[in-house]
């Protein structure tokens, strides 16, 4: 295996780092660049703050019709997003599930459902920036980094409370990846397959709540240190399907030990390298007839390794990914809990090697395996200076390396119940595609899009 994981540009994501397993690794050179905004007013750019339309008769938002020359003929695989999954599956299998994870993590704490309304709380862990002034975080979805899956969600209204005390007008600037129906303009090398507009101005509505347009992930800005904030975003947007669960398994794995880039944890990773042998849990999966898509649930690691040091006692994200018997390798990366189809998963960008596969990644299947997140620092273990700094005593490995933490994967069935979608076929770019690609490629199963290029459902 090649590709790790990084924190890089405040994003986390993927890059080449030769053979081996999954570990992870950091650009330090360019982990603020996040923050580098050019200053430059963006109001004018259809980004700027306006509030998300007001629902239509019976609580049902007006949504126009895409007329089918301006349908394009593939689209990238996405995730199904919280967003859509509010009020369809039970609250339970939402409970702690991670919702963002670049830059920082938010993990979801409740949500409601309420016609086309729909409202989410989230806990925010923030990333500090390396000049000790500005506080990192992304709300709800995943923009599309190197061969990550993007998910799409509409326009939201979000209000950032400091315990009791709204710091919602600390924002001082937002970063959004484009959303609709498009193809992406970079290839799987890029940290933003899809275009990203930056926000200075005209921030927040009446009510005070920082106004985010339909996006591929939006990342924010606040003036202040805020280890911890808690979020309550809310969305409007017609309720496209129905979901019913189908089952559910759950494992138990431990630790990656194993190479690769660990940023601030090298000296630890050396440790546990030295003192036992590599591992990386895999485990069978088993999807009951009728599976549309899976969830998966896991904890977050107890650690950030990545960037500056003061952030490496705050919990992060890591990569799962699935995998064939029958076939090379693993699947791209996944960090977030979406909902996705196990039956339609490509190949790492890393371990695609021909020509052709270069432009656009080959599916991976059937898919019979699901592959643990790669933390180096298992969750219920609290970080310690010896893991940056060297010299953790051998109780302290034998806790790591015994510990042990649970994962769950949920099975559902998709019936869609919303008009206005597209069934478009799935093509997932790889490292040297350009906008300028053949118009006419083998594509994989089809996606469910509406309008704004939420995916809502997979048909193999």
């Amino acid at each position: 295996m090649k590709i790790l994981l990084i924190y890089c540009c405040g994003l986390v994501a993927l890059v080449a780092c030769g053979s081996g397993s999954i570990g992870a690794t950091h650009d330090s050179g360019t982990f603020d660049s996040e923050l580098q905004f050019d200053g430059s007013d963006l109001s004018d750019s259809g980004l700027d703050g306006s509030s998300p339309p007001n629902p239509g008769p019976g609580d049902q938002m007006a949504e126009p019709t895409i007329p089918p020359g301006d349908i394009p003929a593939w689209m990238e695989p996405h995730g199904i997003n919280v967003h859509d999954l509010v009020g369809n599956v039970p609250e339970a299998h939402l409970v702690d599930t991670i919702v963002s994870a670049f830059p920082g993590l938010g993990r979801y704490i409740s949500g409601t459902r309420n016609g086309s309304t729909v409202t989410i709380r989230v806990r925010y862990s923030l990333r500090e920036d390396a000049s000790g002034q500005f506080s990192q975080g992304s709300a709800p979805g995943q923009l599309a980094a190197l061969d990550q899956w993007p998910t799409v969600v509409p326009a939201s209204e979000l209000h950032l409370y400091n315990g009791t005390t709204e710091v919602t007008d600390k924002v001082i600037r937002y970063r959004c990846r484009a959303a609709g129906l498009v193809k992406p303009s970079d290839n799987a090398a890029s940290l933003d397959r899809y275009p990203v507009t930056q926000v200075n101005t005209n921030l927040f509505n009446e009510a005070g709540a920082l106004v985010l347009p339909a996006n591929r992930g939006c990342t924010f800005l606040l003036n202040g240190l805020y280890p911890e904030l808690i979020g309550e975003s809310t969305f409007r947007s017609n309720n496209k399907i129905q979901v019913n669960v189908l089952g559910q398994q759950s494992f138990t794995f431990k630790s990656y030990i194993g190479v690769g880039n660990a940023g601030n944890l090298t000296p630890l990773q050396t440790q546990l390298s030295n003192t036992y042998a590599s591992r990386h849990d895999k485990f069978d999966i088993a999807p009951p007839n009728g599976t549309d898509v899976v969830l998966l649930k896991f904890p977050p690691a107890p650690v950030d390794a990545y960037g500056p040091i003061a952030n490496i006692a705050r919990p992060s994200s890591g990569s799962y990914r699935f995998a064939s018997t029958a076939g090379p390798g693993l699947s791209v990366d996944h960090i977030t809990s979406i909902a996705m189809s196990p039956s339609l998963q490509w190949q790492d960008a890393d371990q695609s090697g021909s020509t052709t596969e270069l432009v656009f990644l080959p599916t991976l299947g059937p898919v019979n395996k699901i592959s643990s997140p790669e933390y180096f620092v298992p969750f219920g273990v609290s970080y310690n200076p010896c893991m940056s700094s060297g010299g953790c005593s051998a109780g302290l490995l034998t806790q790591i390396y015994n510990a042990t933490m649970t994962m769950t994967l949920y099975y559902y069935s998709i019936e869609r119940t919303g008009d206005n979608l597209y069934k478009i076929p799935l093509r997932q770019v790889g490292v040297t595609y350009t906008s300028a690609a053949p118009g006419t490629v083998t594509t994989h199963g089809h996606g469910y899009f509406d309008y704004q290029g939420r995916l809502v459902d997979f048909e193999p």
